[in-house]
C-alpha cells in the first residue's frame, strides 16, 4: 500500500467520521426539540383537566347567591363545594404578569395562579403564555354578566421555559364547560 492510499484512506475516514458527528448532533437536537414538545403539551393536558373539573363544580351546593363573584377575559372567582363535602368553597383563577416568573428565559411566560378560600395565591403552572376566558349565557351570546353566564370557555396556551435556538415549543388548549349548577 502506498503512501497515497493511506492518506486517502485518513481522508475518507475523517470525513466519514465528521458525518457521523452530525448526525449525532442532528438527533440530539431533535430529541431535545421533541422532549420539549411534549413537556409543552402534557402542561397544557393537565392545566386544562384541572379547569374542567373545578369548573365543573362552579355553583354546586351553593343557594341563595350568585356562585360567579367576579369574571373576566383573565380572572374568575367562583363559589363551589369542590370537596362534595357540605362546605362552600371560593376558589379563584387568576394571571400573573410576565415580571413574576423570573426564573426561566422565556420572557412571555407567566404563572396561572388558583386560590381556594382566599389562601396565598400559588402558581399552578409555569410556562402560561396566554389564559383567557369567555362568558357565554343560555342562548350562546357572550357575556361577562355574572348572573347570566351558564357556559365558559378556556383559551389555554403553554410554551416551553427554555428556547430550542430561538423557539419556544407552543401548545393551545380549549375547553367549553357548562356547569349543571347554573343551568342551561
Amino acid at each position: 500500500m502506498s503512501l497515497l492510499d493511506t492518506q486517502g484512506a485518513f481522508i475518507i475516514g475523517g470525513l466519514l467520521m465528521l458525518n457521523i458527528l452530525g448526525l449525532n448532533l442532528n438527533l440530539s437536537r431533535s430529541h431535545h426539540e421533541l422532549s420539549s414538545g411534549y413537556v409543552s403539551q402534557r402542561a397544557a393536558d393537565e392545566l386544562i383537566a384541572v379547569m374542567q373539573n373545578d369548573f365543573s363544580k362552579i355553583g354546586h351546593r351553593v343557594t341563595g347567591e350568585e356562585p360567579i363573584k367576579v369574571f373576566d377575559s383573565t380572572h374568575i372567582t367562583f363559589l363551589a363545594d369542590l370537596g362534595d363535602d357540605g362546605s362552600i368553597d371560593k376558589i379563584e383563577y387568576s394571571l400573573s404578569d410576565t415580571t413574576a416568573p423570573a426564573q426561566t428565559s422565556n420572557p412571555r411566560d407567566r404563572f396561572l395562579y388558583r386560590s381556594i378560600n382566599n389562601a396565598p395565591k400559588q402558581g399552578i403552572a409555569l410556562g402560561v403564555v396566554g389564559f383567557e376566558l369567555t362568558g357565554f349565557d343560555f342562548r350562546g351570546n357572550e357575556t361577562i354578566a355574572v348572573d347570566t353566564i351558564r357556559t365558559i370557555e378556556i383559551s389555554l396556551e403553554v410554551e416551553a421555559t427554555d428556547p430550542i435556538g430561538e423557539t419556544y415549543n407552543r401548545s393551545i388548549r380549549h375547553a367549553k364547560i357548562s356547569p349543571v349548577s347554573l343551568g342551561l
